[in-house]
């Protein structure tokens, strides 16, 4: 078989041989769909006043795999991952009220839980590991957020002699 590509916005994806996009073989794309078909399977019988948290959580879920997707495509990268993480954090909250609410067993909020608490460690995981990449790129972003854009080391205030000379900043500059 041939490689096929797509295009898209940030340009070409390229296919597997089986025909999957990238996203697929993500081990976080792979809890939270794990997750989602748990979720399908043992929320299905809670009671009438509990069905729409339900449909919410498997909601969450299907937005997190949505997420986990622009993720790995390069979409809004930490955007994405930061919001997949608030929404794995929700649903396992909203999975252990559905429990202390009596609506589903504890048999399976074990099993759903036992996914999602998965699926929490590895989106905090990355995006983290994201972060840290997001700054070993902008090292002086980072450090400085206070400075807009500008180089501290272009502007020649770390290096006394050279450029404008290094103040101490004063905490009222208008006292001598």
């Amino acid at each position: 078989m041939t490689v096929r590509t797509a295009k898209r916005k940030t340009g070409k994806i390229d296919w597997n041989k089986e025909g999957d996009l990238p996203y697929t073989q993500v081990p976080a794309f792979k809890s939270a769909y794990d997750c989602y078909k748990e979720c399908q399977k043992r929320l299905r019988n809670v009671p009438a006043d509990t069905k729409g948290v339900a449909r919410d959580i498997k909601a969450k879920l299907m937005r997190i795999i949505v997420c986990i997707a622009h993720a790995r495509l390069g979409i809004r990268t930490l955007e994405s991952l930061r919001e997949a993480v608030d929404l794995a954090i929700e649903t396992q909250v909203t999975i252990r009220v559905l429990k202390d609410t009596h609506a589903i067993s504890v048999k399976d909020m074990a099993f759903i839980s036992e996914y999602s608490d998965s699926l929490a460690r590895q989106m905090i995981g990355w995006s983290q590991s994201e972060e840290r990449k997001n700054q070993d790129r902008n090292p002086q972003q980072a450090r400085h957020p206070d400075v807009k854009g500008q180089d501290r080391q272009e502007q020649g205030m770390d290096r006394p002699g050279q450029g404008r000379e290094w103040q101490e900043p004063r905490l009222f500059p208008e006292f001598p």
